[in-house]
């Protein structure tokens, strides 16, 4: 059976990359917390670095663990979608406001490794004013 990655939110709509960070660097026992334990901890690094509600996050996507490294304390990444480019602009204005390892940046491109888990709508090439 596959894993479930989308831990909160529903997959019914695609992703909007204005919408969107990643969060990399977590500590890998995330890897293995359950979904609604996931959640907690990233509804609460949300509040407590950026100063925002559960009630501005859409969907938490936590990525799958493609290779264990024995020993590794570090790891584990996920997607969080706003409901509005605001709330993800805020935060990667803050970003320095998460502990290191931990960093948060947006995205440009579908990850691989969400292949089949999250749709992002096709972004316009820019016109060409000639």
């Amino acid at each position: 059976m596959m894993e479930e990655l989308t831990t909160y939110g529903a997959k019914t709509e695609k992703l909007d990359f204005k919408r969107v960070v990643i969060i990399s660097t977590l500590p890998i026992k995330l890897q293995f917390e359950s979904q609604e334990q996931f959640n907690q901890t990233i509804f609460r690094l949300i509040n407590l670095k950026f100063n925002l509600g559960n009630d501005v996050i859409d969907r938490i996507i936590r990525y799958p663990l493609i290779e264990s490294i024995p020993n590794q304390e570090l790891g584990v990444k996920c997607l969080v979608s706003f409901y509005s480019r605001v709330y993800r602009d805020r935060v990667i204005s803050q970003k320095n406001q998460l502990d290191p390892p931990t960093t948060v940046d947006a995205i440009t491109e579908p990850p691989k490794e969400l292949s089949g888990e999250a749709e992002f709508e096709a972004v316009a090439a820019p016109t060409n004013f000639e």
